[in-house]
């Protein structure tokens, strides 16, 4: 890390092997911190796990100190401290991480290579006012992507923004800035991308298509009236399947969100079930191929069908948003079902609801004559 740290792990020699300590510099005044906490000379595989071990827990030390000093609770100071912005989004990611947070490392990463790219490493919290905000809207809207080196997406802009309002957000949790400097600001305008799906007529008639592997067409199905991803519909065993006098559902844990999600099973999703037969409760219920056997069967079972639409495996998602939708189910029950986790993510699917009513209210034959009268309003 290129900034300077204002607290550093440090060892000092003993007789045993080597003390661990805090060394804390802020403001010209300095302090240290005698952790007792030991490495020990690395003989064999068991001493190197345990300083592994140690040295995990003194960094969790270091990580607690500096969110006491960013609460001005370390004694240094009744003052803010003047906390480098590249340092802070790293301890937070850090301490968001130890909660369990999926992906975290990867969103916060980016921002910081955005942010570097902008205005270099040296920048502070307090230097987090709408002119720098705004001109970090501006550069990214010209931005290379550091992994297509191509310009960023719109979808990108706006989610590496959104990374930059959650570490402003945390900060005046912590008492580090008082004004969101990022609330006056408009966010990075995102085209929304088409969201592929299937109609119930197109559904029918891949129903009545036979398919080269029959257990990707129920799998695709069954998604189709679930919601389920592809990687909980691999993941989904025998055991997570409930049979109950009400009726069928499924209990799973969510692989991306890691949230628990409950979901009646419909008759057209019982109805694409395999056969259970003699398989234990720990068998998977679609052990489903290869990511490149997938895409190749669902292509050719398309376009077996006559369906010109290039659909993947997540377009089934999309098709049981749509068909929930479109068959009156509110959005709410709606966002529970797919287990989204922001009511936004649902909202998306509401711009192509309105396109299929438009579609749909269309159809109906035009009952007036061009001659007759029409009540004003030009036909």
């Amino acid at each position: 890390m290129n900034e300077k740290e204002i607290i550093r792990l440090r060892r000092k020699r003993i007789q045993s092997g080597e003390s661990l300590y805090l060394d804390s510099y802020f403001k010209g005044k300095r302090r240290y911190e005698f952790l007792r906490l030991y490495l020990i000379p690395e003989r064999t595989k068991a001493d190197k796990l345990k300083n592994e071990q140690t040295l995990r827990l003194a960094n969790t030390i270091k990580s607690k100190r500096l969110v006491e000093l960013f609460n001005n609770k370390y004694g240094f100071s009744n003052e803010k401290p003047e906390v480098n912005l590249i340092q802070y989004i790293r301890l937070v990611m850090e301490n968001k991480e130890r909660q369990g947070k999926i992906g975290i490392k990867s969103t916060f990463e980016t921002l910081i290579y955005h942010l570097t790219k902008y205005r270099g490493t040296r920048i502070l919290l307090s230097d987090l006012d709408d002119r720098y905000t705004q001109g970090f809207v501006l550069y990214l809207s010209t931005a290379i992507s550091r992994t297509s080196g191509k310009t960023l997406k719109t979808s990108s802009q706006h989610n590496i923004y959104t990374s930059l309002k959650t570490i402003v957000h945390q900060a005046i949790k912590d008492d580090l800035l008082t004004t969101d400097p990022t609330k006056s600001i408009d966010p990075p305008r995102m085209i929304l991308p088409h969201k592929e799906f299937l109609t119930e007529e197109e559904l029918k008639r891949l129903i009545q298509t036979p398919c080269s592997k029959e257990i990707v067409k129920r799998s695709f199905l069954f998604c189709c009236f679930t919601g389920l991803r592809i990687s909980d519909v691999r993941e989904l065993t025998w055991k997570k399947v409930i049979f109950e006098e009400q009726g069928v559902h499924i209990n799973y844990r969510q692989k991306k969100t890691k949230i628990e999600n409950y979901v009646p099973l419909s008759k057209n999703a019982i109805l694409v079930l395999p056969p259970k037969d003699d398989k234990s409760d720990s068998d998977p219920v679609f052990p489903l191929p290869q990511e490149t056997t997938i895409r190749k069967t669902l292509k050719e079972w398309m376009t077996n069908a006559k369906i010109d639409k290039h659909i993947t495996f997540h377009s089934s998602r999309h098709t049981c948003a749509t068909l929930l939708l479109n068959s009156g189910v509110d959005i709410y029950t709606v966002k529970e079902i797919l287990g989204h986790t922001d009511i936004g993510t649902t909202m998306k699917y509401t711009k192509v609801i309105d396109k299929t009513k438009r579609i749909a209210v269309n159809k109906i034959p035009n009952l007036y004559s061009t001659k007759e009268d029409s009540g004003g309003i030009p036909m």
